[in-house]
């Protein structure tokens, strides 16, 4: 029977999970999850922990690029004695380099609006409170600009940002920018700009590496700084890397495993020093990015000297 009291409100119900999800789904053109032949099993492993998270249909294998096949990998001038054993982390790093090119480019070709790509490494945590986040996140960012899903929480030093808004228990966070690109969003807006600036070749990727040393520091160091690009991440993070997500490789068969939220969070500062951070962070924004150009130009000219760095020596203890 109809109520009594037609002016009475019907209570909302909310959307179940798997709407929620779809909604953020359909902001998002296509996914891209770099995986390289060596390793199909991490493949399959991606593709289980993605079930309930990607629309099959809408997630895509990248052949990753095989840094120890390009052309000039082992040879000089980039690769020298001081190399030593560290040759093979420098050819993983221009493998990494050029998959994450190719990404781009994938989704250029196919005239994507935007494109989230991913590593094979990389475990979600998208729930239904994520979901909702990264749903209105991907509504409210226009022009250019960078979502990282997540970055290294381990890292030195952790970028400098302000909070836009909370919902839920997440905040999107505009930041300076971030290392880890094992998770992370890029709309059509930026893919001609990002390609401009990567090499063309893949023959062109050691001298790249010497100049840059590696794409998450070109995103963090170069990208950040480009007129009208903003960078933003999503707290909580919404996807984390395997080795920072399990507590070590023992670990993966736990059913609960220890994840480093905590880490991921920003330190609570009273207004006042939020703002002469802020202030702070402007004021030597320029001299930043000269930083940025001479430590480019000195890392560049000693590697087409001297070759690659290899591993750091640990500085000997003091003799009492």
């Amino acid at each position: 029977m109809p109520s009594s009291n037609p002016k009475k409100k019907m209570l909302f119900t909310p959307p179940p999970l798997i709407s929620v999800i779809q909604n953020y789904r359909d902001l998002i053109d296509g996914v891209v999850c770099i995986n390289r032949d060596t390793d199909i099993d991490r493949w399959e492993s991606y593709c289980a922990r993605a079930e309930g998270v990607i629309d099959a249909e809408r997630l895509h294998r990248l052949r990753g690029v095989e840094g120890v096949q390009l052309p000039g990998y082992g040879e000089r001038p980039w690769f020298t004695e001081r190399t030593g054993a560290r040759r093979e982390y420098w050819g993983h790093g221009g493998g990494c380099l050029l998959s994450h090119r190719n990404a781009i480019r994938f989704a250029q070709e196919r005239g994507w609006r935007n494109v989230l790509i991913t590593e094979d490494d990389a475990v979600p945590e998208v729930g239904e409170e994520a979901a909702r986040a990264l749903a209105r996140a991907l509504r409210d960012l226009k022009g250019k600009w960078v979502l990282y899903l997540g970055y290294n929480t381990l890292s030195a030093s952790r970028p400098f940002g302000r909070a836009l808004w909370r919902q839920d228990g997440y905040s999107l966070w505009q930041i300076s920018g971030a290392i880890a690109l094992h998770a992370y969003i890029v709309p059509q807006s930026m893919y001609g700009a990002i390609l401009e600036r990567l090499p063309q070749e893949d023959s062109q990727a050691w001298s790249w590496m010497a100049r840059h040393r590696a794409i998450d520091n070109w995103y963090r160091d170069e990208v950040s700084e480009w007129r009208g690009v903003r960078v933003y991440t999503i707290l909580p993070h919404l996807y984390y890397q395997e080795h920072f997500y399990y507590v070590h490789g023992a670990a993966r068969a736990v059913d609960e495993p220890v994840k480093n939220v905590k880490l991921s969070l920003y330190p609570v500062y009273p207004r006042t020093c939020r703002g002469l951070f802020l202030l702070e962070h402007v004021l030597f924004a320029p001299l930043r990015r000269i930083a940025v150009r001479v430590n480019s130009l000195r890392t560049y000219c000693l590697c087409r000297c001297f070759g690659f760095r290899g591993q750091k020596k640990k500085k000997r203890a003091k003799m009492r």
